[in-house]
């Protein structure tokens, strides 16, 4: 596996998860310890890549994230998406 499939296969899983983490919040079931670990876990993942490659991940995520957060109106799973978008700037 070369390494614009890691990063491209890195950026997938990701979005995925963090998609499937917002679907899953709501007022009764907020993702926060989930999204800890999921974030730390991206963190990890994204150590191990070059500093041009972890920065590409990095910005390509956070441009879908922000798509992804204007397609929903519910505040809970758009808190999901504007925690990922901080997470992802101060990173930077």
């Amino acid at each position: 596996m070369n390494a614009t499939t890691n990063v491209t296969d890195l950026f997938a899983r990701y979005l995925a998860l963090i998609r499937d983490a917002a679907r899953r919040s709501s007022a009764d079931s907020a993702p926060d310890a989930e999204l800890r670990q999921l974030l730390q876990l991206l963190d990890d993942d994204c150590a191990a890549l070059s500093d041009a490659d972890k920065r590409h991940v990095r910005r390509v995520l956070s441009a879908q994230i922000e798509q992804e957060a204007l397609r929903y109106v519910d505040p809970y799973k758009r808190s999901v998406f504007n925690a990922v978008l901080k997470h992802l700037e101060a990173a930077e």
